[in-house]
C-alpha cells in the first residue's frame, strides 16, 4: 500500500494483519486436491472451535475483569477516604475538646449565683434558680384549683 507523497517527505504504514495464502500446487493429482482440501477444512474447523471456544469464554473474563476493576477502585477509594479521614485529626480532636470545655464552662456559669444585684452592668443577672419542676410547673397553660395533688401555677 504506497501512497504519493509530496517530494521531501517520506510515509510509512503498517498494517495490524497478515494474510498468507496457500494454494495446491500445479500440476497436482485429484487426490493431492483432495488431501489438500480436507487438510485444509480440518484447520478451518479447528480454527473455528478455537474461535467459538475464545467467544465463549468472553463473559467469564469480562466478569473477572469487572471484578478486578472494582476491587482496585474500592481500594482506592477507602485509602483516599482514610487519607481524608486523618488529615486533620488533631485539629478535630482539638474542636472536641474546645467543645466540651465550652460546655463546661457554660453550665458551670448557669449554676453560679450572682453576686449582687445593684451592679450597673448587669442588672438582669439577679435571678432565682429555679427547680426544673417550677419551671415545666410555671410554664403550664393552665391552673388546678384545689388539693389532692394538683399543680398550680402563678
Amino acid at each position: 500500500m504506497s501512497r504519493a507523497t509530496p517530494p521531501g517527505r517520506q510515509s510509512a504504514e503498517v498494517s495490524e494483519s497478515a494474510r498468507v495464502s496457500v494454494s495446491v500446487r500445479q500440476g497436482a493429482t485429484p487426490d493431492d486436491k483432495i488431501e489438500f482440501l480436507l487438510r485444509r477444512d480440518e484447520e478451518t474447523q479447528s480454527r473455528l472451535a478455537d474461535l467459538k471456544e475464545a467467544l465463549n469464554d468472553l463473559p467469564r473474563r469480562w466478569r473477572a475483569d469487572m471484578e478486578a476493576t472494582a476491587g482496585t477502585v474500592r481500594r482506592e477509594q477507602q485509602e483516599g477516604l482514610a487519607k481524608l479521614r486523618d488529615q486533620h485529626l488533631k485539629a478535630r480532636l482539638g474542636g472536641v475538646a474546645l467543645l466540651v470545655i465550652g460546655l463546661g464552662l457554660a453550665t458551670w456559669g448557669n449554676l453560679l449565683e450572682p453576686a449582687s444585684s445593684s451592679s450597673d452592668r448587669a442588672p438582669n443577672l439577679s435571678r432565682e434558680l429555679r427547680s426544673p419542676a417550677d419551671v415545666f410547673a410555671s410554664s403550664l397553660p393552665l391552673s388546678v384549683a384545689g388539693g389532692g395533688g394538683g399543680i398550680a401555677t402563678q
